[in-house]
């Protein structure tokens, strides 16, 4: 290291993460959200107040039941409708 750079305090970046997973822990965590894609597969709602860094935009943070694959779509597209063979449906059905 050059003598001009600053040092990093560890135990202050690793509390500093401890707090702030505890703040999202607890505006997001209530009871688990679950939804049928249109096409059959579920998935676990992680967050739909989550926001694209470089446009701002709201994201929905999802997580597959079947693979646990994490993904993110644009707030819009999730909750926003699909037509499949003339028909519309909601791209993701809350299950109840």
């Amino acid at each position: 290291m050059h003598e001009d750079t600053p040092k990093l305090n560890l135990v202050a970046i690793e509390e500093e993460f401890i707090q702030g997973q505890q703040r999202i822990r607890s505006k997001h965590m209530t009871k688990p959200k679950y939804f049928r894609h249109y096409k059959g597969k579920h998935y676990r709602l992680i967050t739909d107040e989550a926001e694209m860094e470089m446009t701002g935009g709201k994201v929905v943070v999802y997580e597959s039941i079947g693979t646990g694959n994490i993904y993110v779509r644009p707030y819009n597209d999730f909750y926003g409708k699909v037509v499949n063979n003339s028909e519309e449906f909601n791209r993701f059905e809350p299950l109840t």
